[in-house]
């Protein structure tokens, strides 16, 4: 409810912060180390440096939750090209994916699978309102999928993108560019 002056602090458990946590003073201040649970393992803000360091393996496991449902705060992750980086935007509740000069943001949606057979999606965008109620209504209403045409190999990579809708019940398919560019629509 106010404001807690400390001078060293552990924490041990976990801890919900829903608001700005200050270490410091402006122009003066502290190192700030976040230990993980491998021995030597730790995040660093290093005063001197005025930079985050890391020390061993950082992975999250689990749900991670930034911020609370209706308050929401800006995440923003950065790539390794000067003004790259990709932004969960609070203010307009909008994802954006940054490229760094001359070079476009980028969305890559990929498959793990090894051996890339006809009929295979490589990629897929569904369309929803999970929040609505009844049967239809909480069913992808569009989709858009990038499906392989033919066996890959080394010299093969056709790939057709369809595009599906509904009306009523689960979407289906309305629309095929296929890999040679020919375009049909479902009857």
């Amino acid at each position: 409810d106010g404001t807690t002056n400390l001078d060293a602090v552990d924490i041990d458990g976990a801890v919900q912060i829903d608001s700005t946590v200050t270490v410091g003073v402006d122009n003066t201040g502290y190192d700030v180390k976040l230990f993980g649970a491998t021995s030597g393992s730790y995040w660093l803000w290093d005063e001197d440096a005025d930079g985050v360091v890391q020390v061993g393996t950082s992975q999250l496991t689990g749900t991670l939750t930034v911020g609370v449902d209706d308050t929401g705060h800006d995440v923003k992750f950065f790539g390794a090209t000067s003004g790259a980086y990709m932004e969960w935007d609070e203010n307009v509740d909008e994802l954006e994916l940054r490229g760094g000069a001359a070079t476009p943001g980028k969305l890559l949606l990929s498959t793990a699978e090894a051996t890339v057979v006809d009929g295979n999606k490589l990629g897929q965008i569904d369309f929803q309102a999970p929040a609505e109620t009844g049967t239809d209504a909480i069913v992808v209403g569009a989709s858009i999928i990038a499906e392989a045409d033919a066996t890959f190999s080394a010299s093969v990579n056709s790939t057709d993108l369809v595009f599906l809708t509904a009306d009523s019940g689960a979407a289906t398919e309305k629309l095929r560019i296929d890999s040679t560019g020919q375009v049909t629509f479902a009857d």
